[in-house]
């Protein structure tokens, strides 16, 4: 038994794992909405087990390598990716409504935290000569616009992130390890859709359109090169007084613990 499978939440029969990663500043945002997220775990899911998975400060693809190893040493039915700067505030229910879907791969909506905010799931490319260049992904961008989500709010893609992320842990006793790596020009979850459709026939990667997860950006600081931006900022948002952000933010917060 890995020694980082530090606790368990429930009763059930049934075993899954939260693998929750642990690379940047803990925040209150995000940890709050990680709490009210494994009161539903139990709640919503009686049949299962969970056990929690957070090694500490280890890289991303170190990370996601050794949750799927430890869920397959302890038989686990699926693997669950949840990124320590995620915001499930809206989608408190993530494990069960992501399960229902009975999907390999599935994730609800999310987007890049640095502009232009690109949804973090992939097309092919549109243009054919960056397939020719090995450059076969890009954003799915125009993904509302496409006519390609189904009537259930299901998008096929080529690839995510796996900001959060539900995995049927099969798919890793399909696959050779490494089944995360990061390389020079991609990323650890990219990686590892593309070695799914290489090795798994039919894979199913999917975006559950119907929901959304957040994803906290950098703290702002404030200098002589983005004063006059910010101010137009607070301007545009109606917060020009103390009390309008100070209430704004206060308001978030109410909602975080409702």
């Amino acid at each position: 038994m890995s020694e980082q499978l530090a606790q368990v939440i429930g009763d059930g029969s049934r075993l899954a794992l939260i693998a929750i990663c642990n690379l940047t500043s803990i925040g209150n945002k995000p940890y709050a909405t990680h709490l009210q997220f494994a009161y539903k775990l139990a709640k919503d899911n009686p049949e299962f087990q969970f056990i929690l998975f957070t090694p500490y400060r280890v890289t991303i693809a170190d990370f996601r390598n050794r949750a799927a190893e430890a869920a397959l040493e302890v038989g686990a039915e699926y693997v669950m990716f949840i990124d320590d700067d995620a915001i499930l505030l809206r989608f408190p229910s993530a494990f069960k409504k992501l399960r229902d879907w009975d999907k390999h791969i599935v994730s609800p909506v999310y987007y890049v935290r640095g502009y232009p905010f690109h949804p973090m799931f992939f097309k092919h490319a549109d243009d054919p000569s960056m397939i020719s260049v090995g450059k076969g992904l890009e954003f799915y961008d125009d993904f509302r616009e496409s006519g390609k989500i189904a009537k259930n709010g299901l998008l096929e893609v080529q690839a995510l992130g796996c900001h959060c992320t539900l995995i049927k842990t099969e798919v890793f006793s399909a696959l050779e390890k490494p089944f995360f790596l990061t390389a020079m020009h991609n990323t650890e979850d990219v990686y590892f859709c593309m070695k799914c459709r290489d090795y798994i026939e039919n894979i199913e990667i999917f975006i559950d359109t119907n929901h959304s997860v957040g994803h906290l950006l950098d703290p702002l600081w404030i200098d002589d090169s983005n004063v006059e931006t910010i101010r137009r900022l607070h301007k545009e948002l109606g917060m020009t007084e103390v009390a309008d952000w100070t209430r704004a933010y206060r308001s978030k917060d109410e909602e975080l613990v409702k």
